[in-house]
């Protein structure tokens, strides 16, 4: 974590002028010169939004105005607050405004644009330290992180005992599509049930329909959230047998909620501790909670096609898709039933499982094998590259079945280079070994 010095909060905000935009070399790369003359690298990435340049993130500035109207507010956080825009609107209104973000490029240019606030370069999902605050601002971020729990659980630990937490995701559609680094969309249940598993309740909803779904949070408390939470914990830490214990205890607390979450949770222990039968009544009992949940039919679906029973597998995944079409478990297990039981929609099954989790790379691969047996492989070296951008470590995987991919598509050149990158990375690996071997005048060692 590191934290830079600010200017001093007596700057006008209104001094501070907005930058011209210079375009670099690509339509992305565009430089911020400041009346200051600071000039700093700014961006029209789906990562972040900069004042008065257009991009391909969506605007989040309502949501920043509707945090400025909530009452008994001094001290905000803004979680993820990249250029500072949103971080800015605050600071014209709390006294104490603080914001985090893991880029510092982009906190340059927020120190320039917001000099009345304090600013953290911080991982949101680690560690960084601030005061209580009364109210943490969490816009467009969720979407982006592999984990976001741990962001809200951060947002929450951070909270002053009457705090609260305003959060805002883009609304999830079944044919959405996502660009790196959103990795998932939000439906008014999935955030719900991410508040409920981070430990945090829903007091108000702000939007459930449009670009946007929002709410304002508050701390949940009591033995069933901190049996939830601390099973959670133990599940992310590979402790299958001490997360049953709590989440068993959660399970009994009597609130609808975190009974769902606990169970759902019991059955993922379950299936990591090789407890099949367990698994399956954790399942059966939060369907019987929640009938209009999908993730226990979701969760169904998959012991039936793990126990290779193909038909039950893909019935349930349809069932669970139909529930909620914007599940990503549910999509995902239908496309692979389908696939594996050849069904003539299998492809477009693969292709809404994609779009709803574009960073799965078990999901872009099946995707590439299924376009390439129908003789089109644009689609799979699509899903391959987009599943590269995120950045996420593959090994060599990656680059043998985009290799794969382009060879099917003919782009020997360019399948070549994905052959050496595999052989650079792993020289051992059988798969590398077999594809370096598959171009002319190659050899294996």
């Amino acid at each position: 974590m590191r934290e830079a010095a600010t200017r001093t909060p007596s700057v006008p905000l209104d001094e501070v002028l907005p930058p011209t935009y210079v375009a670099g070399v690509t339509r992305s790369d565009v430089f911020a010169h400041f009346r200051s003359g600071l000039i700093v690298r700014a961006g029209r990435s789906r990562a972040r939004t900069y004042p008065g340049l257009r991009g391909a993130a969506p605007p989040t500035t309502v949501f920043y105005g509707i945090a400025c109207q909530l009452p008994d507010v001094d001290h905000v956080l803004d979680v993820g607050c990249g250029s500072g825009d949103g971080t800015r609107r605050l600071g014209t209104r709390f006294t104490h405004v603080t914001g985090v973000d893991n880029s510092g490029e982009a906190l340059v240019f927020a120190r320039e644009w917001c000099p009345r606030a304090r600013f953290i370069q911080a991982d949101v999902t680690g560690a960084f330290e601030t005061d209580p605050v009364d109210l943490a601002v969490i816009a467009d971020l969720l979407g982006q992180l592999r984990h976001p729990e741990l962001a809200l659980r951060n947002a929450r630990s951070r909270l002053s005992p009457a705090g609260r937490v305003l959060v805002a995701e883009p609304l999830a559609i079944p044919l959405q599509r996502l660009a790196s680094p959103a990795r998932r969309a939000q439906s008014l249940r999935s955030l719900d049930a991410l508040l409920v598993r981070s430990g945090l309740r829903v007091r108000d909803w702000v939007s459930k329909r449009g670009t946007f779904v929002a709410c304002i949070a508050e701390v949940a408390t009591g033995a069933g959230t901190d049996s939830l939470l601390a099973g959670l914990d133990a599940l992310r830490a590979g402790d299958p047998a001490a997360a049953r214990v709590e989440l068993d205890v959660a399970a009994g607390c009597g609130s609808k909620p975190i009974e769902r979450e606990a169970l759902l949770g019991s059955a993922q222990a379950a299936l990591v501790a090789g407890d099949g039968d367990a698994a399956a009544r954790a399942l059966m009992s939060a369907a019987s909670l929640d009938p209009s949940d999908a993730r226990p039919l979701a969760g169904l679906a998959e012991l039936s096609f793990l126990t290779s029973d193909l038909p039950t597998a893909l019935r349930l995944g349809l069932e669970a898709a139909q529930r909620d079409p914007c599940e990503p478990s549910a999509s995902r297990i239908a496309a692979f039933a389908a696939l594996a039981l050849g069904h003539r929609d299998a492809m477009s099954a693969v292709r809404v499982a994609n779009n709803l989790a574009p960073d799965d790379f078990d999901l872009a691969r099946a995707l590439s094998e299924a376009a390439s047996r129908l003789g089109d492989g644009g689609p799979g070296v699509a899903a391959l590259e987009r599943v590269r951008a995120y950045g996420d470590d593959h090994g060599a995987s990656l680059h043998v079945e985009l290799a794969r991919a382009l060879l099917a598509q003919g782009r020997r050149a360019d399948a070549e280079l994905e052959a050496r990158l595999a052989r650079a990375r792993h020289p051992e690996d059988p798969d590398v070994i077999e594809l370096w071997s598959s171009f002319p005048g190659r050899v294996a060692h």
